[in-house]
């Protein structure tokens, strides 16, 4: 009898001068990928060595690599995005990764094993700040930014981090195109979730290492204002997912 086929998992990225960082996150990530998985990447028209890394680093390992360049750039929702759109029609479950992070082995067997139950998987992290993965450790994620299944607690203080996230393309016929008022990629991913918050799996031991430094797009302090700037995008977000779920159900 062969043996049960892998599921197929693509993995999906966006980068932006990402060269000090990048090819420690590629190679955390390549050798757990097999050669029925892929990975697609946008780079954000970054002007360092970025993409030449990319290049070099993924010709050593057996995976699909789909490498696309945006002319300008766009910000890091619109090129999460973009790569969303070119998600292979042939994948059984998307990984969203950003550049700059460190994944531990084995973290993509705990998606494998349990991809076939779940709808998304939440999975949790370390947050470290600096260079290497020798720089001290901050605590693990859960515990400064827990994930909630609550829509109500999301509008107060939205919980979901992209690149914890893990999740079936099915979900993307709710969240593409996205509307203008998303901030952030992994809001109308969030909110997609919520919808199917049933059947979410959460992973509370850390499978990665989470960086935190100066260049992220979200700084970690934010003003009043832009708290209260994010919680309105947040609800028109929310109004239009809920307005393309209820025409997409009673069609």
């Amino acid at each position: 009898m062969a043996p049960y086929p892998l599921p197929s998992l693509c993995v999906v990225m966006a980068t932006f001068n990402g060269s000090s960082y990048i090819s420690v996150q590629l190679h955390s990530i390549c050798r757990q990928l097999n050669a029925v998985d892929s990975i697609v990447i946008v780079d954000d028209a970054s002007s360092d060595d970025t993409v030449l890394i990319i290049d070099n680093i993924l010709s050593n390992y057996d995976v699909n690599l789909i490498l696309l360049r945006n002319q300008s750039n766009l910000g890091p929702c619109r090129a999460f995005e973009r790569a969303l759109r070119n998600v292979p029609s042939s994948a059984d479950y998307i990984v969203i990764s950003d550049q700059d992070d460190i994944w531990f082995d084995g973290r993509l067997d705990i998606i494998r094993t349990n991809c076939s139950h779940y709808t998304a998987i939440v999975l949790n992290s370390y947050l470290f700040l600096g260079i290497t993965s020798k720089c001290p450790l901050l605590g693990d994620t859960f515990s400064d930014c827990p994930p909630s299944y609550s829509f109500s607690k999301n509008m107060i203080k939205p919980s979901f981090i992209g690149c914890h996230l893990a999740f079936d393309p099915s979900l993307l016929k709710l969240a593409l195109p996205f509307p203008c008022s998303v901030y952030m990629y992994d809001m109308i991913i969030g909110l997609c979730i919520l919808l199917n918050r049933e059947s979410i799996l959460t992973v509370v031991t850390p499978t990665m290492l989470y960086r935190r430094h100066d260049n992220v797009f979200t700084p970690s302090r934010t003003s009043l204002l832009f708290k209260l700037k994010i919680r309105f995008l947040y609800v028109l977000t929310l109004v239009w997912i809920l307005l393309r779920y209820l025409r997409s159900k009673y069609a």
